[in-house]
C-alpha cells in the first residue's frame, strides 16, 4: 500500500472508528470462499439441528435478545461460527492481506496477533440487535464480505467516533489506546445524538473496525443469508486485561482443558435448551480465546502443510495457534503459570455458576 493511501485510511479510522477497503479479494477467491463456507455452515446447522425460523415483518423490527438464539446459534436467525483450519480460510490473503495488514499494524503496533477466525451470518428474518460495545479495550475486527451487503442484508450499524471517550461536555475526545467504556447513559446519549452509519459494501470488500465502537446488527429483510468473515486482532500481549484483572497468557494444555469445559457447557445447554448454560459456555470460551491469543486450539489444529505455506507475516500473526507438529516459536510465544492459575479459577467460577442456572 502506498504511504499516502495508508495514512488516509489510518486518519479515517482515527476519526470514525472504522475504514472500508473496496474489492480487496478477487472474484475467483470469493467463489472458492463462498463454496467452502456454504459447506461448513450447512454441516454445522445439520449437526446442531437448528434451522431458521419463519419471521414476519413485525418480528424483523423488534430488538433481538442478544445471544439467546432462535433459528440460529447466536440470536434470532443469526449464526456466529469459528472456521476450520483449512487452506481456503487459513491463508495469507485472509490473515495477512497486503492491503489491510499495514493499517492493522499502524493502529495496533507492529507486533500484533490474530486471535480469531470466525464469521457472522444472519439469515432472512434476523432481527435487530441491541446497541453494544464488543470490548472496552482496543482490538480490531476485520470483516470480509463474501456477498454484497445492502441495506436489506443486515448491514452492521455503527455510531461513528464512539471508539473515542465521551467528554463531560459531550464531545468526543482524541483517539487513545486506553480502555473506552460507555455507561448506559452515555450510550443512550451517543445513540440519540450521533447519526448512525450502516456499513454496506460489495462482495470482496473488507471492513476494519474498532471493537470499542458502539454498534449493532440490523434486521435482515432480504432473501439470502449474508456471510461475513470476522477476524480479530490485538496487540501482542504480555497479559490479557479485563477490568481490574490482568491475565498472563496461559499454557496451551490449560487453555485446551478450559476450552473443553466451555464446549461441554454449550453442548449440554443446547441438549437441555438451557440458554443460560449456553451463554456461560460461550463466555468461558471467549475468555479462553482471548487469554490464549488464539482460537486455533485442540479442535482447530493448524496442519503442518498449511503452516509451511504461510508467509512469515501470517505465521507471526498466528504464532499462538496450536500446530500439528506441536512446535512453537518460544522466543515470541510467552506463557505463564500465573495465567494458568487465573484461567483455572475463572473456569471454577463458571462451573459453580452453571449449577444455579
Amino acid at each position: 500500500m502506498k504511504n499516502s493511501t495508508l495514512e488516509t485510511a489510518y486518519q479515517r479510522f482515527l476519526e470514525d472508528g472504522y475504514v472500508i477497503f473496496d474489492n480487496v479479494l478477487s472474484a475467483e477467491h470469493l467463489n472458492l470462499l463462498r463454496t467452502d463456507y456454504d459447506k461448513v455452515l450447512r454441516k454445522k446447522m445439520e449437526r446442531l439441528g437448528i434451522v431458521p425460523i419463519d419471521a414476519d415483518m413485525e418480528s424483523h423490527k423488534r430488538i433481538g435478545r442478544d445471544f439467546r438464539p432462535e433459528g440460529g446459534n447466536h440470536d434470532q436467525n443469526r449464526w456466529n461460527m469459528h472456521l476450520p483450519s483449512t487452506e481456503t480460510f487459513l491463508n495469507a490473503d485472509i490473515f495477512a492481506n497486503p492491503i489491510v495488514l499495514p493499517v492493522v499494524k499502524k493502529i495496533l503496533g507492529e507486533d500484533c496477533v490474530a486471535v480469531m477466525l470466525a464469521s457472522d451470518t444472519p439469515f432472512p428474518g434476523a432481527s435487530f440487535q441491541s446497541y453494544h460495545q464488543d470490548f472496552e479495550r482496543l482490538a480490531l475486527t476485520v470483516n470480509i464480505a463474501l456477498r454484497d451487503v445492502t441495506e436489506a442484508d443486515s448491514p452492521l450499524e455503527v455510531v461513528p467516533g464512539t471508539h473515542r471517550k465521551l467528554a463531560r461536555n459531550k464531545t468526543l475526545e482524541s483517539f487513545t489506546k486506553e480502555n473506552v467504556k460507555y455507561s448506559k447513559k452515555e450510550m443512550e446519549w451517543a445513540i440519540n445524538n450521533i447519526a448512525p452509519k450502516r456499513l454496506t459494501c460489495s462482495a470482496g470488500s473488507v471492513i476494519v473496525r474498532d471493537q470499542r465502537m458502539i454498534h449493532r446488527g440490523t434486521a435482515h429483510t432480504g432473501t439470502h443469508y449474508r456471510p461475513l468473515l470476522a477476524l480479530w486482532y490485538k496487540a501482542a500481549p504480555s497479559s490479557f486485561s479485563l477490568p481490574k484483572i490482568s491475565i498472563p497468557v496461559p499454557n496451551r494444555k490449560t487453555a485446551n482443558r478450559v476450552a473443553k469445559k466451555a464446549l461441554e457447557y454449550r453442548n449440554k445447554g443446547r441438549a437441555t435448551k438451557n440458554k443460560k448454560l449456553i451463554n456461560i459456555g460461550s463466555l468461558l470460551g471467549r475468555i479462553v480465546d482471548e487469554t490464549s491469543c488464539t482460537d486455533r486450539d485442540y479442535r482447530r489444529v493448524v496442519p503442518e502443510a498449511i503452516w509451511e505455506n504461510l508467509t512469515p507475516a501470517a505465521k507471526n500473526l498466528l504464532r499462538y495457534a496450536e500446530r500439528e507438529d506441536e512446535t512453537e516459536n518460544t522466543a515470541l510465544v510467552k506463557r505463564f503459570k500465573k495465567g494458568d492459575r487465573i484461567l483455572n479459577a475463572l473456569a471454577g467460577i463458571a462451573g459453580i455458576w452453571k449449577t444455579f442456572v
